[in-house]
């Protein structure tokens, strides 16, 4: 049994790995600030694999014997492959501006991980102080790893931030390898499209791709550009022919004019799988993330928008609802908008919202929608079985 100061044959004591963390836990003041269960477990995830030394450039910057020793061992093999391409030796400083460039960039690398590491840290000490946690597993935690150093943009900072609290809480469902490989691509640019796209889901329970999302018709919240981006990458999938579009409150259907009344396709957007898992880790429980959601007024105006942009080349639109007390039961109400149109009554339209509201569960929000559409000049009427 070796004592506590015999050393490898490299120079290296035995008990360098437990120093190692010590080391760096105390350096970072992650085992000081970490005041959660959760936190601490980040900060054991952060000193346990940076106290590891596997990657030779990282050890440039670190203060601990083996660190000259991987120094060297870097320069030497520049060096040596210089030579097997026989160049001069007046090629020394091309040796000297490596160095530079992979600790310069491994000091950036660092500086980003810290950076996301102490803000879950704090976020867990604020919001889940006595939680239960769990052990991170290394390989999630290098995995990671690899992301949250690149992040440089305070987005893209705080979504690696929330994926870190989610692993370390036991309540939280953990984020699979893929799905940390696709987050990777995001920049700030694409993360901010992205919480874009995710406020726009929750507000209203789909993002449709139709003619009606125009600029000049509603607000587009991602622009067209980045949405494709978007999906190329495997943030986004298209839904090219539903046959009706799944709001928060209702179904929205459509059909074509002439003798029979076929089923008009709208186009929607939705999140693939690995981008739902992604979504729900890092906004499900983020209460500065529900304050971006529009509030009532803007999301009505903005439905109201894009049903009345929906109309055109159509005989009219259902607005579906479930009926009261039956699993497969609906009514609906139809909105026309035909030519020449006799402006509709105000009693026909509370008419209309009565059957509804005795035969099926109607929202404020879609009661709203239903009266802008009315005080927009749509006739409305009530459907048994649409």
């Amino acid at each position: 049994m070796s004592s506590p100061d015999e050393t490898d044959v490299d120079g290296t004591p035995d008990n360098a790995g437990s120093l190692i963390s010590a080391n760096v836990t105390d350096v970072l003041g992650f085992g000081v600030a970490a005041k959660s269960p959760a936190g601490r477990e980040v900060a054991k995830a952060v000193g346990k694999l940076l106290g590891s030394l596997a990657d030779p450039a990282r050890v440039l910057f670190m203060g601990l014997t083996k660190n000259r020793v991987e120094a060297n061992k870097i320069t030497s093999t520049a060096r040596a492959e210089l030579k097997a391409l026989r160049v001069a030796v007046e090629a020394e400083p091309l040796v000297e501006r490596m160095k530079r460039r992979v600790v310069g960039t491994e000091l950036r690398h660092q500086l980003n991980i810290e950076s996301v590491a102490a803000e879950a840290i704090t976020n867990l000490n604020r919001d889940h102080p006595n939680d239960e946690s769990r052990p991170i597993d290394d390989q999630w935690f290098a995995n990671w790893m690899e992301g949250a150093k690149e992040a440089s943009a305070d987005e893209v900072r705080s979504m690696w931030a929330k994926l870190l609290e989610g692993q370390a809480l036991s309540a939280k469902g953990t984020v699979s390898g893929p799905s940390l490989l696709l987050m990777r691509n995001l920049d700030g640019n694409l993360a901010r499209a992205f919480s874009n796209f995710i406020c726009y889901l929750w507000a209203y329970g789909c993002y449709p791709q139709d003619e009606a999302m125009k600029p000049d018709a509603v607000p587009v919240p991602v622009q067209p550009k980045d949405l494709t981006i978007l999906e190329e990458i495997g943030f986004v999938r298209r839904d090219l022919l539903p046959s009706q579009l799944h709001f928060r409150d209702f179904k929205l259907r459509r059909k074509s004019r002439g003798g029979a009344l076929l089923d008009l396709p709208f186009s929607a957007a939705t999140l693939t799988h690995r981008a739902h898992e992604l979504a729900t880790a890092i906004y499900q429980d983020d209460a500065a993330f529900r304050d971006r959601l529009p509030d009532q007024t803007a999301k009505t105006s903005t439905l109201i928008s894009f049903i009345e942009g929906s109309k055109n080349e159509t005989q009219h639109l259902l607005l579906i609802f479930r009926r009261k007390d039956a699993k497969d039961g609906e009514v609906a109400v139809r909105a026309e908008w035909s030519t020449p149109l006799t402006p509709p009554s105000p009693e026909s339209f509370s008419d209309t919202l009565r059957e509804l509201n005795a035969n099926a569960e109607v929202s404020q929000f879609a009661s709203d929608v239903l009266r802008g559409l009315h005080e927009r000049g749509a006739r409305l009427t009530f459907v048994n079985s649409p």
